[in-house]
């Protein structure tokens, strides 16, 4: 068997005898999905495959958007059409939104994405068999599309230029209902034989207690040099044999799954790291979590619905008083929102969009003592909301002073708002025995993994409690949501970390302050460190102009404001791209925008969050970081298991909607490709809010295969928190 065969992605029978294939893709939206769990199951699906630049000399698409018309309100509800790129490299998430919009696509219209071994999965399983007399079947997948109905295993072709009517009337034949027959399975792991020769280079290298279920070798040390305003980092080769992971999954890297608890180099049980186990899915979780109902509004629908008010109110030449005080309302209550005042019945209520509060953001772990007043345990409260592609937590930090030696707990409270819906993995990072008995003292950097995958609806407070390994090992802590990652993250760390001199609690005071809510000139003081192109800060200070100028009743300016407003909000909701102010650097790879304690990145060759040019060892990236804000930021880079080695563990959450069985849900070996922080400069502030960005470049040398996981994760050491942009 194959590593190919292995991850279930060879070239399967005809569609109509096999499951859907449930590969990841990313929408025209930014989003990722299941194929089959988010788009096809409990619908009928029109299925098409089609690139761009082919469709100009062989019109299709235009051919699609007539059978959406026909199809109405059954779009969305119980008929979906997927539109799946066969040119990933061209046909970007950025590219196919341009196609959908100029088609006019509608809710249920999905232009697709991904990497090249899932669509050549899907084009496989609806096309291309080989299962046809004398070889191969021919691909017709240009000329032809396919519908039909996943529950019932109902399946039919159509020419792709038929008439509209003929297309939409045979959708009409089948009904989105019917037995399914049962979720797809990935295969079982390859014979563990079989993986461990891959292992053999590491383990000619390793040490006493090193090697997987040990730490596995480390990596050479990255080579780092700076002149002037350039970084050159070169990292130490990998462990493995050269593969290329996304071409031919899994890749060399992929570790035997071990179904232990981890070990530190000294021989000493790692306990609560063994994540998943095939009789026990949820092995970390401490307890049944508590799922409850709450109202879903999240501060993006009630800042849009403000400022249609305030928009609505200054256009109309007969507003009366009681409209200009609704108004005025409006305005007060989108600059709560942004400054994360008190709003009644929000679960949002206190969670700010301006990220100025990072010293207010740091908790301690209280100790659990037994009778004798021995520390046995500990236990801190973590609330996070989820909305759009945002994690956003009242907790960056944590003291975990008091459970050096001892298991923990964190109890998270999980709001989930509007356009939130996710699986919940919070991914600790864990260091190597520390090198002394102090808080403080921190091991060599090790592994990480996920510690649940557990769905969440919008709508829903999840209660869910996590055992975590003792403190000394206790790095940080990165939750993400992989429907929509990145941007979708947020981490913890641990506040007895120093950076450049400084603890991490330190890092956060020195610019906003102790208490950046202690008084009104204490909040605009800190607000005031967050730069002036930073989306959040833009709409937050027309807002507040636009509250002069509604007091002094010009309606008329207030218009102009709202217009620019709504060009700031766009901006803040898609950090996949930079804000409209801020120029790309051509002659950079990618180009990271540091504004508003976090991070909106874009690719120049308009990928949304894939480096796809990566995807063996020596590939080079060209990494251009600019400051927004009036503080310094630092930049680092880190691997998740391409050079040392990642596992994967398949834990079932079918039966409560999940997605662990078909997503990654396993531990990774880290190596931090770029170690000594890199300082970006802050912005100079200028009139009219033209600042002058500060600059620097990283060019980065990775000489280790990606990990399927994550090809890399990049983030600020001194403000964390959401100052995060991983790469997929």
């Amino acid at each position: 068997m194959n590593r190919r065969e292995w991850l279930g992605l060879s070239d399967g029978a005809a569609c109509r005898v096999t499951p859907v294939p449930n590969v990841v893709v990313t929408t025209h939206e930014g989003r990722r999905a299941l194929f089959h769990d988010d788009l096809a199951r409990g619908r009928i699906v029109l299925v098409q495959f089609a690139s761009l630049a082919d469709d100009a000399g062989y019109p299709v698409l235009a051919n699609v958007a007539r059978v959406q018309a026909l199809l109405g309100e059954r779009l969305g509800r119980d008929v979906h059409i997927c539109t799946i790129t066969t040119d990933a490299q061209s046909d970007t998430p950025r590219a196919l939104a341009d196609a959908a919009r100029r088609l006019g696509a509608k809710p249920g219209w999905w232009f697709l994405t991904g990497e090249p071994a899932a669509l050549a999965t899907l084009k496989a399983h609806f096309f291309q068999h080989g299962h046809a007399h004398g070889g191969d079947a021919e691909d017709c997948s240009r000329g032809v599309m396919r519908y039909g109905n996943p529950a019932t295993g109902l399946w039919g072709s159509v020419p792709a230029k038929a008439e509209p009517d003929w297309i939409a009337e045979r959708l009409s034949w089948l009904a989105a209902r019917g037995t399914p027959h049962g979720a797809p399975r990935r295969r079982g792991p390859a014979a563990l034989a079989a993986l461990c020769v891959a292992l053999l280079p590491a383990m000619s290298r390793g040490e006493p207690h090193s090697g997987h279920r040990y730490p596995q070798p480390y990596l050479a040390a990255s080579t780092q040099t700076t002149v002037g305003d350039v970084t050159t980092v070169v990292t130490g080769a990998s462990l493995f044999e050269p593969s290329q992971p996304f071409v031919d999954p899994p890749g060399t890297n992929l570790l035997p799954t071990i179904y232990t608890n981890l070990f530190d180099s000294n021989g000493e049980e790692m306990l609560n790291t063994l994540p998943s186990t095939p009789t026990v899915p949820y092995n970390l979780h401490d307890g049944v979590p508590v799922v409850t109902t709450i109202d879903r509004v999240s501060p993006t629908t009630d800042l849009a619905d403000a400022l249609d008010r305030i928009d609505t109110v200054a256009r109309d030449a007969r507003r009366g008083r009681d409209d200009e005080d609704a108004a005025r309302r409006a305005i007060d209550r989108a600059i709560d929102i942004l400054e994360g005042n008190p709003i009644e019945n929000r679960a949002y209520s206190g969670f700010p969009l301006l990220h100025y509060t990072g010293p207010l953001k740091l908790k301690k772990v209280e100790p659990v003592l037994d009778a004798n007043g021995n520390t046995i345990g500990g236990n801190v409260n973590v609330h996070q909301i989820w909305y759009d592609n945002h994690i956003e937590s009242d907790t960056a930090m944590l003291d975990p002073s008091a459970v050096q030696g001892v298991p923990w707990t964190i109890t998270y409270t999980l709001d989930v708002l509007d356009r939130g819906r996710d699986d919940f993995s919070p991914f600790a990072f864990y260091d190597d025995a520390p090198s002394g008995p102090k808080p403080g003292e921190f091991g060599r950097p090790n592994v990480g993994m996920d510690q649940t995958f557990f769905p969440m609806d919008e709508g829903t407070r999840t209660v869910l409690k996590v055992k975590m390994a003792p403190a000394k090992y206790w790095s940080l802590t990165y939750t993400w949501g992989w429907r929509w990652h990145a941007p979708r993250a947020q981490v913890t760390e641990n506040r007895l970390k120093v950076v450049d001199g400084k603890d991490l609690y330190r890092w956060e005071a020195d610019v906003f302050g102790e208490n950046p809510r202690a008084s009104e000139a204490a909040k605009l003081a800190a607000i005031a460190k967050i730069g002036d192109r930073a989306p959040p800060k833009v709409l937050w200070r027309l807002l507040r102009d636009a509250r002069r100028s509604a007091a002094a009743r010009d309606w008329k300016r207030v218009v102009a404001q709202v217009a620019d407003m709504r060009v700031a909000f766009d901006d803040y909701k898609d950090r996949t791209r930079l804000p409209r102010d801020v120029k790309i650097d051509p002659d950079a790879d990618l180009t990271l925008f540091y504004a508003n304690n976090t991070i909106h990145g874009q690719f120049t060759d308009g990928a949304a969050t894939t480096f796809a040019k990566y995807q063996s060892r020596g590939t080079p990236i060209k990494i251009t970081l600019l400051n927004g804000d009036y503080y310094d930021h630092r930049y680092m880079n880190v691997d998740f298991g391409g050079g040392r080695g990642w596992e994967n563990q398949f834990k079932s959450s079918v039966r409560v909607g999940g997605s662990g069985c078909w997503f990654t849900f396993g531990r990774a070996y880290i190596n931090i490709n770029v170690a000594q922080p890199v300082r970006v400069p802050p912005a100079t502030p200028r009139k009219g809010h033209e600042d002058t960005l500060g600059r620097h470049r990283v060019n980065l040398t990775l000489n280790a295969d990606p990990s399927r996981r994550l090809r890399f994760y990049q983030f600020d050491p001194t403000h964390h928190d959401v100052a995060i942009f991983s790469i997929h």
